[in-house]
């Protein structure tokens, strides 16, 4: 295939996709599920007692014990489909929104306060004073980190467009191959090798959504490469913990490191990612209620994993269950848990949209103008 310089991806079109709108639905209820298993698998930094805890990351003959590890990987998945659904509709664009970022953050700011002020008031006042300083500042503190990282590749997605219209086909392919052998590959098999970062793996990640969008514009209407795409990678990963559990459970080694390859740089979600973006993708329906819902899918992620809802009040959830009902049914109240706190978070996000977001857009206006102006004033200067 020749090179194509000139390359620009057709825009999105008005009337989202549901069907790509859809799959950020099952994203984020992917995501809620691994952060409730997550909460019974860690202990908590703020909250006493771990007896309520499961060891998922040793080797278990119990199959609801192993399924759980299998959704502690469930995160994962989530995050990926939505880095490749943002990276897909960035591709056409020269121009990142300032102001969106800021009215981002600031919402991202509003919601961790309220938070703050509605669990003091349960609390009476008790609660750690780095849990308070991290609640006031949660955008430095990078407490929800997807969104931060979001936030920043977001920002720079212009100059990754820009590098990628000069690379030309050759040049963006050994970008890639550079990128992924460095940060995925080795990264997954050696933590802490070569300096790893997740923008540089985020970084990797958008130029192979590009050099698809580039040079294989059609790709999504290959079914059955998309297919294949799918189920090879979730198979790997499948038969990858089968092979590990086996292993610790016969000879002992690498007992304790069922969930080895939990992490971020890990491929095979990208894979899988792209394989579902690209099926979902190549079929166009409208749903405005499901467009509502997958429209407030960040700021349910926001709400949902509040830090004080992951240290201090997930983790006294689960102590309640195991202490009144036991874990024979685990799985479930998994599942319910999850979906609790879906419904819950929407409920919210759709709360915040039509009260208090109306007064952040008018104060951020306001205050991103002023910023605005003096920073054009000094660039001015300096340029």
């Amino acid at each position: 295939m020749s090179e194509n310089r000139n390359y620009t991806p057709p825009s999105p079109p008005k009337n989202r996709n549901s069907s790509i709108e859809l799959l950020k639905i099952i994203a984020i209820l992917s995501i809620i599920v691994s952060h409730c298993t997550q909460s019974l698998a860690f202990a908590s930094p703020y909250y006493q007692g771990e007896d309520f805890l499961l060891d998922l990351g040793s080797s278990t003959t119990c199959p609801q014990q192993f399924f759980l590890s299998l959704l502690m990987f469930a995160g994962l998945f989530g995050n990926a489909i939505f880095i490749v659904s943002s990276f897909y509709f960035l591709q056409d664009s020269n121009h990142a929104s300032k102001k969106k970022i800021f009215h981002f953050a600031l919402d991202i700011w509003v919601i961790s306060v309220i938070f703050l002020l509605v669990t003091l008031i349960i609390k009476e006042g008790e609660l750690s004073k780095s849990l308070i300083i991290k609640q006031l500042f949660p955008n430095y503190f990078c407490t929800n980190w997807f969104m931060s990282l979001w936030m920043i590749l977001y920002l720079i997605h212009p100059v990754l467009n820009r590098l990628m219209d000069t690379f030309g086909k050759r040049w963006h392919l050994r970008a890639i191959v550079l990128l992924f052998s460095f940060y995925c590959v080795l990264g997954l098999f050696f933590t802490g090798a070569l300096f790893p970062s997740l923008i540089l793996v985020w970084v990797c990640f958008y130029f192979i959504v590009g050099y698809m969008t580039r040079y294989f514009p059609n790709i999504n209407r290959n079914t059955r490469f998309n297919v294949l795409l799918v189920v090879i990678s979730l198979s790997i990963h499948i038969l990858s913990l089968l092979f590990l559990n086996t292993i610790a459970q016969t000879t002992g080694l690498l007992e304790g490191h069922l969930l080895l390859f939990r992490k971020d740089c890990n491929p095979l979600f990208f894979f899988m990612a792209i394989g579902l973006f690209n099926l979902f993708s190549s079929k166009c329906f409208y749903s405005n209620t499901i467009n509502k819902i997958a429209a407030c899918s960040l700021f349910v992620y926001v709400i949902h994993e509040n830090q004080l809802l992951r240290y201090l009040f997930r983790p006294s959830w689960w102590e309640c269950i195991y202490n009144t009902y036991g874990y024979d049914n685990v799985v479930l109240w998994v599942g319910g848990m999850a979906l609790l706190l879906f419904v819950t978070s929407l409920s919210l996000s759709f709360i915040y949209k039509k009260t208090f977001q109306r007064v952040t857009n008018k104060v951020g206006d306001s205050i991103f103008a002023h910023i605005a102006e003096v920073y054009g004033a000094i660039e001015n200067r300096v340029i």
